[in-house]
């Protein structure tokens, strides 16, 4: 008996184009990340939101989420003025 053999399956042609990363500013950080970013709690940053004193936040759906851009200008304005003090 002469096994004959299957046809090879034709591959999906390669796309070239990987997806690629985003680029640091594009990144979005949940609560979660940034609470680990300031090592605070979560609900620090919960409060932060319902305030309106953290850093500007989206909602996407049910989902909060930080913009790194905008996090990192709201780092910068809190550097505490030295001549005030």
């Amino acid at each position: 008996m002469t096994r004959v053999k299957p046809e090879p399956r034709a591959r999906p042609a390669r796309n070239s184009r990987r997806p690629t990363a985003p680029s640091s500013e594009d990144r979005h950080l949940s609560p979660e990340d940034l609470a680990a970013r300031f090592n605070m709690s979560l609900s620090t940053i919960y409060k932060w939101n319902s305030e309106g004193t953290g850093p500007r936040f989206m909602k996407i759906g049910k989902h909060v989420r930080y913009k790194l851009e905008d996090v990192r200008a709201w780092e910068d304005k809190q550097y505490a003025d030295q001549a005030a003090s």
